[in-house]
C-alpha cells in the first residue's frame, strides 16, 4: 500500500464484500438463477446486515420466487 493508504477495518472489508455479493446477486438475477441470486443476497446480509439494498434485493428475488410470505419478512 502506498504511504498515504490506510487499512480498511474488518466492518469495511465486511461491507465491501456484502456489496460484490449484491452485485453477484444481480449478475444472477438477469441470468435468471433467481435461487443463486437470493442464497448471494443472504450472504451479504449475513456480512453486513446494516445494508438496507440486501434487504430490499431479497425481498424482490423472494417475490419473484413465489415466496410473498418470505418476501414480507424480508
Amino acid at each position: 500500500p502506498k504511504s498515504g493508504d490506510r487499512s480498511l477495518t474488518p466492518r469495511e472489508i465486511d461491507e465491501r464484500r456484502a456489496r460484490q455479493l449484491l452485485d453477484r446477486a444481480l449478475h444472477l438475477a438477469e441470468q435468471k438463477d433467481v435461487h443463486g441470486a437470493i442464497v448471494a443476497c443472504r450472504q451479504a446480509i449475513a456480512l453486513a446486515p446494516v445494508l438496507p439494498a440486501a434487504y430490499s434485493m431479497l425481498g424482490l428475488l423472494l417475490e419473484r420466487s413465489g415466496n410473498i410470505k418470505g418476501a414480507i419478512v424480508a
